[in-house]
């Protein structure tokens, strides 16, 4: 009997790809210090120029900018669009969990690329993705991305344009990738329940700015949602981190199950480094307000200590902050 070796599976695997229409290449050829060579050293795991051509295959149509910005992000070292797999909530409670991805770092194009991975897996049984957004011009901009994606989705994405569309585009039995704004979802007359649009449970709600606080259980977001889509499952991407204080985003979406802050897209100079200057307005009060002022002060303090009251009163000197301070290794300009 023939001995079976690691080489032989890996032949047929390339004869399969070759098959398939797969370009294939002997790694010696192009491997770092070769006449042919496409990349300096073996730890590079990406080919860019292959990578930027296969790009352009799949999306012929997209801007050159466009295509240079996407390469740029798919070169990130840090791993910024990794994802890990782990839950959000509980198993069974349908929160699948929030990725705080900074601005700048690339959202758009991991929720696509998320969106592609989800509709081939077996166990989700061809599910229909529901992109919700809260205005109408990120509406709008992530349906353009995820238009350009349409091949990664193997489907054409759809945008919900009143409430009864977007009713009628939930009634399908499978499949579907649907744009809508957050505000399609509430009922006809305030304080009503919104009617069951499908009890499938292969439904994904994605969210983008997960964190701002429309999604209340009492007559908000999650309430409405939840009435007409029972079943269905909910992610939250955001740009900005979950505030201590933010008592509805995790009981919606979950936990972080990834993070790509400000401090990493610097280190990796995906954005550039961001300083604040702390200063105090210049406040004047003319003596003629005082009088009006003051009782309205005297109410909002009552109850206070002498102290804070007499810190807190409003005078009529300016007050200005010191022309610079030192952030960082910069020095900042004073602002006039």
């Amino acid at each position: 009997m023939a001995k079976f070796t690691e080489s032989v599976v890996e032949d047929a695997a390339l004869a399969w790809l070759g098959e398939l229409g797969f370009a294939l290449l002997h790694g010696p050829e192009i491997a770092p210090g070769e006449l042919a060579a496409e990349r300096t050293s073996l730890g590079e795991g990406l080919l860019p120029k292959r990578l930027r051509a296969a790009l352009r295959k799949l999306n012929p149509t997209l801007p050159t900018e466009a295509l240079d910005e996407a390469l740029r992000k798919l070169k990130d070292k840090s791993g910024g669009f990794f994802t890990c797999p782990q839950p959000g909530g509980e198993v069974g409670d349908r929160r699948v969990g929030v990725v705080w991805h900074t601005q700048g770092s690339g959202k758009s194009l991991t929720m696509a690329f998320y969106a592609g991975r989800l509709v081939l897996e077996p166990a989700m049984e061809n599910p229909t993705l529901v992109m919700l957004t809260d205005r109408n011009d990120l509406d709008d901009q992530l349906f353009g991305t995820f238009s350009r994606c349409h091949e990664l989705l193997r489907q054409k994405p759809v945008q919900a344009n009143s409430r009864e569309h977007l009713r009628e585009l939930l009634k399908v039995a499978s499949g579907g990738v649907i744009f809508t704004t957050i505000h399609k979802f509430f009922p006809d007359e305030k304080g009503g329940k919104h009617p069951p649009l499908s009890d499938r449970r292969n439904i994904l709600v994605i969210a983008d700015e997960a964190h701002r606080s429309q999604y209340d259980f009492i007559d908000g977001f999650a309430r409405h949602m939840r009435d007409a889509l029972p079943h269905a499952s909910f992610i939250g991407f955001t740009g900005t981190p979950l505030e201590k204080s933010d008592a509805n985003t995790r009981p919606v979406f979950g936990d972080y199950i990834s993070i790509y802050d400000i401090q990493r897209a610097v280190e990796d100079k995906a954005t550039v480094p961001i300083y604040y200057e702390g200063r105090l307005a210049k406040l004047e009060l003319r003596p003629e307000e005082r009088p009006k002022i003051d009782p309205d002060f005297e109410e909002a303090t009552e109850g206070r200590n002498l102290t804070t009251r007499k810190s807190s009163r409003p005078s009529g000197r300016h007050w200005r902050r010191s022309s610079a301070r030192k952030s960082g290794s910069a020095w900042l300009p004073r602002i006039s």
